[in-house]
């Protein structure tokens, strides 16, 4: 068997070793090969002027924007309760019945008597023009019917006591009264309150009171209804803070319209405390310190560049720059706490 032998001329040797060489200039040298296996990869965000809102945190109870106690005036047996917890009643409805014949009598004969005591003090006054009565006579019957409009007015609001009359439309949000029980003079009875719109009231520090004013907004979350947030303003300030807690009361309202916030809940409340237009704002967490010394990093043809920062307002994810950050810039937010000026980056957004 005989092998076959390929015979390569010169030329063509020179050649091949030629491209051979000029293959082993293309591969990175060692240098080239280390700064590649340094690069860092960073994100980035390009920094522009944009609003800037300053937030205090608070919390604070709800109450319903109008809310009655209704009250039990003469006390008595309570005979019965027509409403629970969570009806909804209409101003002048009767919640219940507490010796409701026997105020009820009393009412009609106080009314009966106001009317004698009001013909009677008519007719004096007539007859005084005849001389047929003395002025004496004309002023004690005019103090007797002032006396009796007293009585009335006291028998009414005992009437209604009795009756438990609603004085405005609402929910039931409380009762304090069972049936056959015998309640004193004065007992509270039920409460209703207006729940369309519901207030909470907070207490702001004074380092925090300066950019509070009424219509500020506010956005109000609570435990139970996770996920969910409803819009709020500042309705009233209080003009001195108070003397045990050192906080300034503010009042907000908001909309409840299907009514699921109730009286008595812990809300959180995010108040917007001032506003701040076309200002340069980065991220809090991407200021790094040193010293006294603040500073950001950022990208510069393909490598980290350190910018010392002087700082204004923050809330707790947003810090203003006053200056050395110029707009455009390439702010590194990932990664930034290890690079250095001059660390090769590569930016992976």
């Amino acid at each position: 068997m005989k092998l076959s032998v390929i015979r390569i001329g010169i030329p063509t040797l020179l050649l091949l070793l030629f491209v051979l060489s000029c293959t082993k200039k293309q591969e990175n040298t060692p240098e080239e090969t280390q700064i590649a296996q340094d690069t860092i990869p960073v994100s980035v965000i390009s920094i522009k002027n944009q609003d800037f809102a300053q937030f205090g945190e608070y919390y604070g109870n709800v109450q319903g924007i109008n809310e009655a106690t209704i009250i039990c005036y003469a006390g008595g047996q309570v005979e019965k309760i027509s409403v629970k917890e969570g009806n909804y009643v209409k101003k002048g409805k009767s919640l219940a019945r507490i010796d409701a014949e026997k105020f009820n009598t009393a009412y009609e004969t106080a009314q009966l008597n106001e009317k004698i005591a009001k013909d009677n003090y008519e007719r004096l006054k007539k007859h005084l023009i005849t001389g047929n009565a003395s002025q004496f006579q004309v002023d004690q019957a005019n103090l007797a019917w002032l006396n009796s409009q007293t009585t009335r007015i006291d028998a009414q609001k005992a009437k209604k006591g009795a009756l438990c009359i609603a004085p405005m439309s609402g929910i039931v949000t409380a009762r304090f009264i069972d049936r056959y029980q015998e309640i004193a003079p004065g007992t509270p009875a039920f409460t209703v309150t207006q729940l369309h719109k519901v207030k909470i009231t907070i207490g702001i520090p004074e380092s925090e009171i300066e950019g509070v004013q009424e219509g500020n907004e506010a956005k109000i979350s609570f435990s139970i209804y996770p996920g969910r947030t409803w819009k709020g303003a500042v309705h009233r300030i209080t003009r001195e803070a108070s003397k045990m807690s050192k906080t300034f009361q503010a009042i907000l309202y908001f909309d409840n319209p299907e009514k699921l916030i109730k009286p008595g809940l812990t809300a959180y409340v995010k108040l917007t405390l001032a506003k701040k237009a076309n200002q340069i704002v980065v991220p809090t967490n991407a200021v790094l310190a040193d010293g006294t010394e603040n500073y950001v990093m950022v990208v510069n043809n393909n490598s980290a560049l350190k910018k010392t920062v002087t700082l204004g307002e923050n809330n707790k994810n947003q810090t203003i720059v006053t200056s050395g950050l110029e707009t455009g810039s390439s702010l590194i937010i990932r990664g930034h706490h290890i690079v250095s000026t001059g660390s090769p980056v590569k930016v992976i957004n």
